[in-house]
Formats: C-alpha cells, structure tokens, sequence
C-alpha cells in the first residue's frame, strides 16, 4: 500500500499503564521487530484506528487489552510470519 504524505509511519509503539482514548488515523505500523502496535497494558477506554496499515511485524499486529470501545475503520492488516526470518 503505497503511503500519502500525510500518513505517519510507525516503527513501534508501547506504552506503559495509562488509561484514556487512543485514535489512530492514516497511520502504517509495519517491519517491527516486535508488535505493530502494543496497546495490552495501556488501560485504554476507547481506541480508534482508521484509515491505516498493518504489516510485516514480527509480533502481533496489534497486541491490544481490553477496551471498552474499539474501532476499526477503513483499516488493512496482512500478517506475514515470514516477513523478517530472512
């Protein structure tokens, strides 16, 4: 998927225990070492991803807890196992 330059690119992102809303938007999580995305700890309430890409992560795409709202809108996931083992 080609990336407009609007779209950040994200080479990984953790967080530690702090609640709240998450929004991505025209967001590209890929060729991590581990997770795409790791939200598991983060207490969130809301997240929303849209308009993004996910791909070619070591790990998970998106490791994500328990929320009590989550979105995803107008977002592409492909899951590579192999993606970095060369």
């Amino acid at each position: 998927m080609p990336r407009s330059d609007n779209r950040r690119l994200w080479r990984w992102l953790r967080t530690a225990s702090t609640t709240g809303d998450w929004s991505f938007d025209h967001d590209t999580f890929q060729y991590n070492f581990q997770d795409g995305l790791d939200l598991l700890h983060s207490g969130m309430q809301t997240l929303s991803i849209t308009n993004s890409f996910a791909q070619a992560n070591e790990g998970q795409e998106f490791k994500l807890g328990s929320g009590d709202n989550i979105i995803f809108r107008t977002t592409l996931l492909l899951e590579i196992a192999t993606a970095l083992a060369i």
